[in-house]
């Protein structure tokens, strides 16, 4: 099984953290990274969104995370894929500004811990809505 994760994040120092929480657990998993939304934009489009996590900032320069979120809200007209958002901001706030979108399944710190990325990816291993290609 290859697990298909995209980092949408223009900070390469967060991108690598996650990669490496990500590869030390999960060695065959796929990681792409994007700078900016249109960036992802441009991948998932790409891929026909294989895709089976994003992991989202949402202040980077070009098309931010709610301007992702606005666009990718829009590109899929069902079972989009988890989204969770990566924020340094109040989650208050943010959880409020997102809830629009339900393929938002939760709000984490900006560097998220060991434990959480792992969590995260191992409820979504465990989901029905997981899209897992066989190697």
């Amino acid at each position: 099984m290859s697990l298909q994760i995209l980092l949408i994040d223009d900070s390469e120092a967060d991108q690598h953290l996650l990669k490496s929480i990500i590869e030390r657990e999960y060695p065959n998993c796929q990681i792409q990274a994007a700078y900016d939304g249109s960036e992802a934009i441009f991948l998932l489009k790409a891929q026909k969104n294989a895709v089976d996590i994003i992991f989202l900032d949402i202040n980077m320069p070009g098309m931010n995370g709610y301007q992702f979120m606005e666009a990718y809200g829009q590109m899929l007209e069902k079972d989009k894929i988890p989204v969770y958002v990566l924020t340094s901001s109040s989650f208050k706030r943010e959880a409020k500004l997102f809830s629009p979108y339900p393929c938002v399944l939760d709000l984490c710190s900006k560097s998220p811990s060991y434990d959480q990325v792992l969590k995260i990816i191992a409820d979504t291993m465990n989901s029905t809505r997981l899209r897992v290609v066989s190697n």
